[in-house]
């Protein structure tokens, strides 16, 4: 967020609910012990009063590694590297960073994957 959208998301603030405060408690110890499954179940089963959570759990989801796919956001890294012919990371964090800001990555977590990538392109 630049500071005006953060000025006017505070300003919009609205507390949450002992409902919502309950429900996000249990997500917590659900991403604690990675039972992706049950998350997803609750997750939508409470889109009325959290419609972020849902997605949220979904990009948990595709995040995950499984037999050769490395996870969305490290195949995303290598499409945003294809697309912009670059190896630069500073751009390639940028693109990421705007066309997959539900993963609220930082820089310093998307250079670990980047850096990852490389060396699994050397190990090879």
């Amino acid at each position: 967020m630049n500071e005006l959208q953060l000025e006017e998301a505070y300003r919009n603030a609205k507390m949450l609910t002992p409902n919502e405060r309950h429900i996000l408690s249990d997500m917590w110890s659900i991403y604690q012990r990675g039972d992706v499954s049950e998350a997803l179940t609750l997750s939508k089963q409470v889109v009325p009063e959290l419609p972020f959570l849902y997605p949220a759990v979904l990009a948990w989801k595709e995040s995950i590694p499984h037999g050769d796919y490395p996870g969305k956001p490290k195949t995303a890294l290598k499409e945003i590297a294809s697309e912009l012919n670059t190896d630069d990371f500073g751009k390639i964090f940028r693109a990421f960073h705007v066309k997959y800001a539900i993963y609220g990555y930082g820089d310093l977590q998307v250079k670990r994957l980047w850096e990852e990538l490389k060396n699994e392109k050397v190990n090879k």
